[in-house]
């Protein structure tokens, strides 16, 4: 979701720290369309839990919400195998003017606990760089694309630290906008980098490149323009790697928000709606999201299980018990089909 920019600050290099390796990890592959972990089709079908991209840089601790096992408890009830962590670059890296509390090895120690307690439930985890900085500045919103070296250092860091559980996916960067460059331009700079507003940013392809390097064998997931909306130079311009999937957001408000528009999105890679959901509190335009992702074995995740207006947020649910948001309900009713 879009938020605002602002303050200063310098990113510190952090040495990555790795889950205990597994005695067999199982495989995950892709297959066309399909994805396959442990020789088995998978499809994801969760929620997204927002606070941890923004409660470190608040100085109000790292996740917004209960405790793990509370909100377990609600999530259990909606019959999800996945969830995606929003991270924050800035927190993960671990920045000088930051709480020592909600930064650093203590920020990624918590988010690599909650990981692993979601995997011993068997679920899924998308964990995706949601805030960037754009040089030297804290990483307090959406920025238009990710910073050349802090981005390409997160992900270094992430690679490290979760390629031995293949069950975690990498999201390269939430939702890249680029203003006032032509098409052709925006595309470019999305795959290979540019100089934006006097700021160097990473393209995807250098941050699929830093996954690699950490020798991450974990699927990722890349998003499009126009705010993880417009995938149409998607495959015209894709990044070389493999075990890749379309990462796309869906939401009333967008600028391809029908079915008809929906069905241009690519076909021969999987495909993550890894954001949908409505301003309106109601559930119509989410049931033709899932309904198409549905028909063609996509996976999705709902934004957002947080206690926020639902008019706002979009926020599923009204008490962390998963107890939902009439949009909410709409949603948690097609889960459990």
């Amino acid at each position: 979701m879009k938020r605002a920019l602002f303050a200063i600050v310098l990113l510190a290099c952090v040495q990555a720290r790795e889950f205990p390796r597994p005695t067999a990890s199982p495989e995950l592959r892709v297959d066309g369309e399909k994805l396959r972990f442990d020789g088995k089709e998978i499809s994801l079908a969760g929620v997204n839990l927002s606070g941890s991209e923004f409660q470190c840089i608040k100085g109000d601790g790292i996740f917004d919400g209960p405790d793990v096992e509370t909100l377990i408890k609600g999530l259990a009830s909606w019959n999800i195998n996945a969830v995606r962590i929003p991270l924050n670059e800035s927190c993960w890296l671990g920045d000088s003017r930051l709480s020592s509390k909600s930064s650093g090895p203590a920020y990624r120690d918590a988010i690599i606990k909650r990981i692993q307690r979601f995997r011993a439930l068997g679920w899924f985890v998308i964990v995706d760089l949601h805030w960037s900085s754009t040089g030297t500045d804290l990483a307090t919103g959406i920025a238009p694309m990710p910073h050349a070296k802090r981005a390409p250092e997160f992900w270094t860091s992430v690679a490290g630290t979760f390629k031995s559980d293949l069950g975690v996916l990498f999201d390269l960067y939430n939702e890249p906008h680029i203003a006032n460059l032509s098409p052709e331009a925006a595309w470019q700079c999305w795959r290979d980098g540019c100089t934006l507003d006097k700021n160097p940013v990473a393209g995807m392809q250098a941050l699929a490149d830093a996954v690699r390097h950490e020798n991450a064998r974990n699927l990722i997931l890349i998003s499009g323009l126009n705010w993880a909306n417009d995938v149409s130079q998607w495959m015209t311009h894709q990044v070389k790697t493999d075990l890749l999937a379309i990462s796309f957001h869906a939401y009333n408000f967008n600028r391809c928000n029908t079915p008809a528009c929906f069905h241009q999105v690519p076909r021969g890679v999987p495909l993550v709606v890894t954001e949908f959901g409505e301003n309106d509190c109601a559930s119509a335009f989410s049931a033709e999201v899932i309904g198409w992702a549905r028909s063609r074995g996509a996976s999705f995740l709902a934004w957002t299980w947080n206690l926020w207006d639902c008019k706002k947020g979009p926020a599923l649910i009204e008490r962390w018990d998963g107890t939902p948001t009439p949009y909410g309900s709409g949603v948690r009713a097609l889960l459990r089909q």
